[in-house]
């Protein structure tokens, strides 16, 4: 085929593609409903099931605790994952290289070494978070919660300092002044009495400047991502093929600047509520005791802006296929501000106990909530008979004896009574000791289910 016969298929292509092009109200519309249906699908289905597992990790009262009775609990939850978390640790930050690539050819040995070294110092140097800290956070999650997430991203980062410079010639002001990352905000000239110029024999003008530097650099950011802030679409059965995969978060009006977004765009979708928790269950209870309610409203840069980070796969140019594309969304209708094309998503996905084609499986407080409150049944009726045989109750003969000493539990004290045997302890015997072959059999049946033992 001729030059010119390409170039006109290329043409006649592109037109195509052009008259096929969804339009934007179209796209806006089709991710809104997709991430409406994935928050509807997290909040109401996932996060309620994440959010009691962190309760009784956190030894939160079971609910069926009664006035006068034993609220004491065991901690197997707890136990199981404290237990289980130094193993993995050991597993992923116990060597030298948290990554190693293989080689697949002999002339692959070089490149392989020096991936693996680059991979392996971005890791352990360019994170804002030690590495051990960013996988802690993520096993805890997976371990309690069922789902813990990382998110691996190039962060297009700015840095900016002021800095004051006194006593600056005519040659070291004309150096700052070239610099293209440097701009001087405050400029002032004086005449030094200790400096004359050679050439003209006058005293030297020098200058006092202020001076911002805005140095741009770009890394790789490895972060943990609280569960309940991914959203996938009810669907998926991975990462892989799922059909939308964002993460939501509040952020503040000057992260989002600093990240490209107009100012006055980005200012017309705050939020006037205090309460930065998603409306999910478990960011609510996670975010209890550090939610910041001070009001910021004076400093516009420190308001809170609904943040959506979105993949999915749409077909944007109606050659009816879709392609993954990055959403970028502001605000609670979730405005698209950027669309553009993705290579993948960038999530990991960890999971202790997968199940089958779904995405989601079971976390080691699924497989060990029903043992703790058991356990908990068992020795709050243990406790209960042990008080009832060290301080048993007492029947009185009613008008023959005071009801104030009866209820004085002084020891040594004195009972006042009218006739002798108008006082009677109502001793019971302790048969505590017959709940420790069931404590030790739960024991075990928690041992099986998780493979977690005294010896390991």
């Amino acid at each position: 085929m001729s030059e010119i016969g390409i170039e006109q298929e290329i043409e006649e292509t592109v037109l195509l593609i052009e008259g096929n092009q969804v339009d934007d109200e179209d796209i806006n519309a089709i991710a809104r409903a997709a991430i409406e249906d994935a928050v509807d699908f997290i909040d109401n289905t996932i996060s309620p099931t994440r959010a009691e597992s962190a309760d009784y990790y956190n030894g939160a009262p079971l609910g069926n605790e009664q006035e006068g009775r034993s609220t004491a609990q065991t901690m197997d939850v707890r136990d199981t994952v404290q237990a289980m978390l130094p193993s993995l640790m050991r597993v992923f930050c116990g060597s030298e290289h948290v990554v190693e690539y293989a080689p697949v050819n002999p002339e692959d040995l070089e490149a392989a070494k020096q991936a693996t070294e680059y991979v392996n110092f971005i890791l352990n140097n360019d994170q804002e978070e030690p590495l051990v800290s960013i996988m802690y956070q993520t096993f805890k999650d997976a371990l309690v919660k069922g789902s813990g997430f990382l998110k691996f991203y190039w962060d297009d980062a700015e840095e900016l300092k002021t800095y004051d410079l006194s006593g600056l010639d005519e040659q070291a002001l004309a150096a700052l002044t070239s610099d293209p990352e440097v701009q001087i905000i405050m400029l002032s000239t004086v005449s030094s009495t200790d400096r004359v110029n050679p050439e003209t024999g006058e005293p030297e003008i020098l200058h006092d400047v202020r001076v911002e530097r805005r140095r741009s650099f770009g890394s790789v950011k490895v972060v943990a991502v609280p569960p309940e802030e991914v959203l996938v679409s009810r669907s998926a059965r991975s990462l892989a093929d799922a059909d939308l995969v964002a993460h939501r978060r509040y952020a503040t009006v000057s992260e989002l600047v600093e990240m490209g977004y107009d100012f006055d765009d980005v200012l017309q979708h705050q939020t006037d509520d205090d309460d930065f928790s998603l409306n999910n269950e478990e960011a609510r209870e996670r975010l209890l005791s550090t939610q910041d309610n001070r009001d910021f409203n004076d400093d516009p840069s420190r308001r809170r802006v609904l943040y959506v980070e979105a993949f999915m796969r749409i077909d944007v140019d109606g050659d009816g296929i879709a392609e993954l594309r990055k959403l970028c969304c502001l605000g609670d209708n979730y405005e698209i501000y950027r669309n553009e094309p993705a290579d993948d998503i960038p999530f990991a996905h960890f999971c202790p106990d997968p199940e089958p084609h779904a995405f989601f499986g079971l976390s080691i407080a699924d497989l060990t909530r029903d043992i703790q409150r058991i356990k908990s049944a068992v020795l709050r009726s243990s406790l209960d008979s042990l008080a009832m045989s060290t301080h048993p109750r007492v029947g009185i003969v009613e008008g023959q004896a005071s009801l104030e000493d009866v209820m004085n539990v002084e020891a040594g004290g004195i009972i006042r009574m009218r006739q002798p045997g108008a006082v009677q302890p109502f001793t019971l015997p302790y048969v505590g000791q017959q709940a420790f072959p069931m404590m030790q059999y739960l024991d075990e049946m928690r041992e099986n289910r998780t493979g977690i033992s005294r010896a390991a």
